[in-house]
């Protein structure tokens, strides 16, 4: 959970229900409840995916950083 509250905050958290979606989903109550929990998953996995692409850039670096740390 607190993964989950970390990556929350690195960005901006999309419902994608526009008030056109919700006057149609009006007639269909399951479908409006459960667009927010997919949208929580995928901007869940979006901000996971973007943190893994974020740590490998910087891997090379952090390994030649260390490898000379404990060379010396």
């Amino acid at each position: 959970m607190a993964v989950i509250l970390i990556l929350s905050s690195i960005g901006k958290w999309r419902t994608y229900l526009f008030e056109a979606d919700r006057i149609f989903l009006v007639r269909r109550p399951e479908w409006l409840k459960s667009i927010p929990s997919f949208s929580l998953l995928y901007n869940t996995a979006a901000s996971i995916l973007y943190f893994i692409f974020i740590m490998v850039l910087f891997l090379p670096y952090a390994i030649r950083t260390a490898s000379a740390s404990i060379g010396q």
